[in-house]
C-alpha cells in the first residue's frame, strides 16, 4: 500500500514539474490577453495537440527517470536528477519575474545596488543560506518535492483546457515564416530600388560619436563615408510599439493599442522633444494610408522581412513577399516547418534562460537569411527590413565571430552592434554581387536607441542612426539639423518618384519638411 501510495506520489511529482517546467508555453496558448492576439500568431489544432502530448510524454519520461533513480538509490544520480529538477524549477520563477516586469538587472541591482557595505552583507546573507541549504539539502529537496506536487491539480486544469482548444480550434492561418502576397503588381522594372533597413535598438550615439575604442563598424563607417548622414535624428518613438507605426505612417503617433482586431494608433505632437501627447481619435494603423499602400499605389513589388508588428497578416495583400517573425519568447509556439518541429519548439521552452537566447539566435538567422535573398532580387523594387538587432538578449561573441548563448558579459551590447555592421555588410555584398548596389537606394536607420542604456551605466539618448544612400551616388553629405525619423516615409517616397536624387537634395527635402523649422 505504501509503496503505491509512493509512485502515486511520483507520478503526480513528475506531471507537476513538467507543467511547471512548460509554464511558458501555456501562457501563450491557453491565457493569450487582447495584446497578444495581435502580436502572436493564429493558433490552431496542431499547437494545442503538440502542447498536449509534450504534457503527456514530458509526464512519462519524468516519471521513469524518478522512478529509475529510486531503484537505483545512486548518490551521484540522485543528484544529478535532483539538479535537474531544481534547474527546470527556474523557469516558473522567471515567468514570474517578468508578470512583475523586472528585468534580471533590476533583479540583481535589487539585492546588490547597494552601498559596498551593504553588498558585502546582503552577499554574506545569501552565501550563508546556501551555505544553509547545502547542509540540509535533504529537507530543501524533500520541502521543493512537496511543493509541486501540491501544485499537481493544475496539470488536470491545462490537459482539460488543451484537449478542449484541440477540438474547437480552427487550422491556423499561416501568417508565420515566408508567404507571398496577393497584390497584382508589375515587378522587375529595371529601374532604381529601394532598400529601408530598420535596426531594431540600433543607438545613435554609441554606434558613432560615443562608439567604444574596442568596437569597429567598418561597414557603417564605409556607409557614412558615401551618404547622407544625419546626426540629430529623433526617434519616431521610444518603444517598437509606437516607433514603427510612426514610420510606415509617416506620422508622429503617441498612443498605440494592440488588441485582437489590430493596432489603434492615435497621433501626438509633431516636434522632437516635445511631450507626446495623444490628440485626436484613434484609427486603425492596417487600414490608414502608410508607406506599403503608397508604394502599392505606384505599381511597385514590395518584400517585407519583419518581427514584432505582424507585417504578413497585416499588409500581406500589398506585399509580393513576407516573412514576419513573433519577438520571442513568443516565436517558438510558432514554428515554420511542421507538426513535429513545433512539438520541438515546445519542448525547447522548457530549457531555462538559454532556451530564449536559442530562439533569438535563430530569428536572427532566419530573418537575415530572408533579407539577404531579397535584397538581391531584381524583380522586387522595394524591401522594407526590421531586423532583430541589436536588440536583446545580446548573443554576438565578437572574439569568436559568432553566436552564442552564453555571452552574459557587461558590454554585450556593444558586440551586438558587431554583429548589425557586419550583418548590413553580408547584405551589401549580396546587392552587389548580382549588380544591383549601385541602382538602389539604401536608408539604414532603427526605431529607437538603446532603451537599457542608463541601466548599463551610460547614458539615454533619443537619437537614432539616419545614413541615406542614393541610387547612382556616393557623395557624402553630414546633416546636422534636428528633425523626427519618421519623416523617412515620405523622404523615401520622394526618393521613389525621383524627386530626390542626391544626399543634397536630401537635406534640402528634410530643411523644407522639418515641423520644427516651417
Amino acid at each position: 500500500m505504501e509503496e503505491r501510495r509512493a509512485r502515486w506520489l511520483d507520478l503526480a511529482f513528475a506531471a507537476s514539474l513538467v507543467n511547471l517546467a512548460t509554464i511558458n508555453a501555456w501562457a501563450l496558448l491557453l491565457h493569450e490577453s487582447d495584446a497578444d492576439r495581435y502580436y502572436l500568431p493564429r493558433y490552431g489544432r496542431e499547437d494545442y495537440v503538440a502542447a498536449l502530448l509534450l504534457l503527456l510524454g514530458g509526464t512519462l519520461v519524468a516519471w521513469l527517470v524518478v522512478t529509475g533513480v529510486r531503484r537505483i538509490a545512486s548518490r551521484w544520480l540522485t543528484a544529478v536528477a535532483t539538479a535537474a529538477a531544481l534547474l527546470l524549477l527556474v523557469n516558473p520563477v522567471e515567468y514570474l519575474r517578468e508578470s512583475l516586469d523586472v528585468t534580471r538587472l533590476e533583479a540583481f541591482q535589487f539585492l546588490f545596488g547597494h552601498a559596498p557595505l551593504m553588498n558585502v552583507a546582503v552577499g554574506g546573507a545569501l552565501a550563508v543560506a546556501a551555505a544553509i541549504a547545502l547542509r540540509f539539502r535533504r529537507s530543501v529537496v524533500r520541502v521543493a518535492f512537496v511543493a509541486v506536487t501540491i501544485l499537481a491539480p493544475l496539470v488536470l486544469v491545462n490537459a482539460a483546457q488543451l484537449a478542449y482548444a484541440a477540438l474547437t480550434a480552427d487550422a491556423p492561418r499561416s501568417d508565420f515564416g515566408h508567404q507571398g502576397g496577393g497584390a497584382p503588381v508589375a515587378v522587375g522594372s529595371g529601374g532604381p530600388r529601394l532598400v529601408w533597413i530598420v535596426f531594431d535598438e540600433l543607438d545613435y550615439r554609441l554606434s558613432f560619436p560615443d562608439r567604444p575604442a574596442s568596437i569597429a563598424l567598418p561597414e557603417l563607417d564605409r556607409l557614412r563615408s558615401e551618404a547622407f548622414f544625419a546626426t540629430h535624428a529623433h526617434e519616431a518613438g521610444a518603444s517598437t510599439l509606437r516607433s514603427l507605426p510612426s514610420l510606415l505612417l509617416g506620422l508622429p503617433v503617441a498612443a498605440a493599442r494592440p488588441g485582437p482586431e489590430g493596432l489603434a494608433v492615435t497621433l501626438g505632437s509633431p516636434i522632437p522633444g516635445e511631450e507626446e501627447v495623444p490628440q485626436g481619435p484613434a484609427f486603425d494603423f492596417a487600414t490608414a494610408p502608410g508607406f506599403f499602400s503608397e508604394v502599392a499605389a505606384r505599381g511597385l513589388g514590395t518584400a517585407v522581412v519583419g518581427l514584432y508588428h505582424p507585417y504578413c497578416r497585416t499588409f500581406g495583400e500589398l506585399l509580393r513577399r513576407c516573412h514576419w517573425e513573433p519577438f520571442v519568447p513568443a516565436g517558438s509556439l510558432r514554428s515554420p516547418g511542421g507538426f513535429a518541429d513545433t512539438l520541438a519548439s515546445q519542448a525547447y521552452k522548457a530549457l531555462p534562460v538559454l532556451a530564449y537566447r536559442g530562439e533569438h539566435i535563430a530569428s536572427i538567422r532566419r530573418t537575415l537569411a530572408a533579407a539577404t535573398e531579397w535584397v538581391a532580387d531584381p524583380n522586387l523594387d522595394v524591401v522594407f527590413l526590421h531586423l532583430p538587432i541589436p536588440h536583446s538578449p545580446h548573443v554576438y561573441d565578437q572574439r569568436r565571430g559568432r553566436m552564442t548563448r552564453f555571452n552574459f558579459r557587461k558590454g554585450a551590447y556593444y558586440e551586438q552592434l558587431v554583429l548589425t555592421d557586419r550583418s548590413f555588410g553580408r547584405l551589401r555584398r549580396a546587392m552587389e554581387a548580382v549588380g544591383i548596389w549601385e541602382r538602389t537606394s539604401v536608408l539604414v536607420t532603427s526605431d529607437h536607441g538603446w532603451r537599457f542604456a542608463e541601466k548599463h551605466g551610460t547614458r539615454r539618448d533619443p537619437r537614432v542612426p539616419f545614413l541615406l544612400k542614393l541610387a547612382g551616388h556616393s557623395e557624402p553629405v553630414r546633416y546636422d539639423h534636428p528633425f523626427p525619423g519618421w519623416l523617412a516615409k515620405d523622404l523615401l517616397l520622394a526618393v521613389v518618384d525621383g524627386k530626390v536624387r542626391t544626399a543634397a537634395a536630401a537635406a534640402h527635402w528634410l530643411d523644407d519638411a522639418t515641423p520644427s523649422r516651417n
